[in-house]
């Protein structure tokens, strides 16, 4: 579930939670949801499922890890660099995680 999280696997986590919607409450050993994960690895297709499971997402995004980071603190640290080298160029790098930010 995690590791799907970690790795941007949209379509296998959509069909995991069609089929055990409780599985967006279950977290890691960081008592990081899905969600959180998704975050912090800046996969978009994970995040906008929040969009889609209604009121519930009121009840998910306040919900803090173990270093007492919510989903929005998570957008705020620096995307691995692994991720920001998809981007060419600072200043688009900048302007995506002004996005992700904005979009939180």
């Amino acid at each position: 579930l995690f590791v799907a999280a970690e790795m941007g696997n949209t379509e296998f986590l959509v069909e995991l939670i069609r089929q055990y919607p409780d599985l967006i409450w279950k977290k890691n050993d960081n008592e990081q949801t899905i969600f959180h994960v998704a975050i912090s690895h800046r996969h978009e297709g994970i995040y906008n499922l929040l969009h889609e499971i209604g009121s519930m997402k009121d009840m998910i995004t306040p919900l803090k890890d173990l270093k007492g980071n919510n989903m929005l603190h998570l957008v705020g640290k620096c995307a691995k660099k692994k991720r920001l080298q998809v981007i060419s160029g600072v200043a688009l790098q900048m302007q995506r995680e002004l996005l992700w930010f904005k979009v939180l």
